[in-house]
């Protein structure tokens, strides 16, 4: 009898010994894949930064571009007006040699004399802000619901992502 007792006994041992080490290298695979899962969620983290910012920079740059091709549509527009003063002041100065004096506006309460500038400098003050406020608002149209879904396309990978590495925590200390 005590024999019998002492195989069982020896038999429940052995199969201990086998769990503890099977559990034990569970274990150490578990901590390999998690360090890797780690890994890779670094490397996500650091891609979705570096996305964000490319993006962060594509609207600096278009806001840039959109600024540059406003300020060479107004310098343009500038020196077209500049030209057509310098040659109307030459037509006028070769008609008269005196000139006359520049329209002012009173202005009532505060009693002072404001002068009014030409229509050429209205005209290209105004091409200038319609042409500002027009390219900004078509660009902004078109880019805002591209970069709206894209980033709700990252946000919901990232979301997905941490859901699954939660449920694996939450399943691994359990």
């Amino acid at each position: 009898m005590s024999n019998d007792l002492l195989k069982q006994l020896e038999a429940k041992i052995n199969e201990a010994i086998e769990t503890i080490e099977f559990s034990r290298m569970e274990i150490t695979d578990l901590k390999e894949k998690n360090n890797e899962l780690e890994n890779r969620y670094e490397d996500w983290e650091q891609r979705l930064s570096s996305l964000i910012e490319k993006f962060e920079q594509l609207e600096d740059v278009e806001a840039v571009e959109v600024e540059a091709e406003v300020v060479d549509s107004s310098v343009q527009k500038d020196e077209e007006a500049e030209k057509m003063v310098a040659e109307e002041t030459e037509a006028e100065e070769s008609e008269k040699t005196e000139t006359p004096e520049a329209p002012t506006l009173k202005i009532p309460v505060i009693d002072i004399q404001m002068p009014i500038p030409e229509t050429a400098v209205v005209v290209t003050a105004v091409t200038t802000a319609v042409i500002a406020v027009t390219t900004t608002t078509v660009t902004q149209s078109l880019f805002e619901p591209i970069k709206k879904k894209v980033q709700k396309q990252l946000q919901a990978k990232v979301n997905k992502w941490k859901e699954q590495r939660k449920k694996k925590k939450d399943s691994s200390q359990s």
